[in-house]
């Protein structure tokens, strides 16, 4: 292991600490521990995964910024539909608003899994 190998996997565990007494859906925490008696090393595959998405998240990010950046700061076009809809049913200001949030949160969406039963508002709403 490297220096800096070392030094992701520490940042890693700085930021898991940080969130150790936040809440935690019971039934994810249950299937987890299940996952973890049936494969006790899985952690370390799991680190590796969460390092290797983290780096190419990061990459993704600023190759999207290198696009802002060149396109200057013009709104996304409109897509086909009712509504200010796109074609895929899904809201195009809501997704740009939400992909904006999450780029100021130290973890991806993944570490922020929310259930809801109720379907997403339109414009239309």
């Amino acid at each position: 292991m490297t220096p800096q190998e070392q030094q992701l996997v520490d940042e890693l565990f700085d930021r898991l600490a940080q969130v150790e007494n936040s809440p935690r859906d019971a039934d994810a925490e249950r299937v987890i521990a299940n996952g973890v008696r049936r494969a006790p090393h899985a952690t370390y595959a799991l680190v590796q995964t969460a390092l290797v998405m983290d780096e190419a998240l990061k990459r993704a990010n600023a190759r999207i910024e290198e696009l802002q950046a060149q396109v200057g700061d013009q709104p996304p076009p409109q897509q086909g539909g009712a509504c200010g809809m796109a074609d895929n049913g899904h809201d195009v200001t809501m997704t740009a608003r939400v992909g904006s949030q999450n780029a100021k949160k130290p973890f991806s969406t993944l570490w922020y899994v929310m259930r809801s039963t109720r379907p997403a508002r339109t414009s239309c709403d």
